[in-house]
């Protein structure tokens, strides 16, 4: 399993770049999405799609590290979760405000999910997602 931090926006277009332009400076981190890659297919959480499973990505646009968990644990995750709406609503947690909808995830919840086994209750942030790599 491997933890997938994309460096840039996902597409040219103003929306993608804005967004990601936004997301890297709120967060102050050079990676605006994150996924799980399990046997070459990357699982993500988009606004667009919410939690899925994508074939056609490219590999070269992210950076893919090893972290701990186990395959067959997160696929089970997965499926459980599969379809589940984006997280706008704990994006508000980036501005100050505590809220959380428990029942959807933003690309970094999920991952953290497929990692750990656990939805956490605070901000998820690609850096504490590398910690989380090393605490393991």
């Amino acid at each position: 399993m491997k933890l997938a931090l994309r460096r840039s926006a996902a597409s040219d277009s103003l929306i993608d770049r804005l967004s990601s332009w936004v997301i890297k400076t709120r967060l102050v981190t050079r990676f605006p999405h994150a996924g799980i890659v399990i046997d070459g297919r990357l699982y993500h959480s988009t606004g667009k799609n919410g939690l899925h499973v994508t074939d056609d990505w490219n590999p070269e646009k992210w950076e893919l590290i090893d972290v701990p968990g186990s395959d067959d644990k997160a696929l089970g995750i997965f499926h459980e979760w599969r379809g589940a709406a984006y997280d706008w609503f704990s994006l508000l947690a980036f501005v100050g405000l505590r809220v959380r909808d428990s029942r959807r995830l933003y690309c970094y919840e999920w991952c953290y999910l497929a990692m750990t086994g656990k939805n956490y209750k605070g901000r998820v942030t690609p850096e504490l997602l590398l910690m989380e790599r090393v605490r393991a």
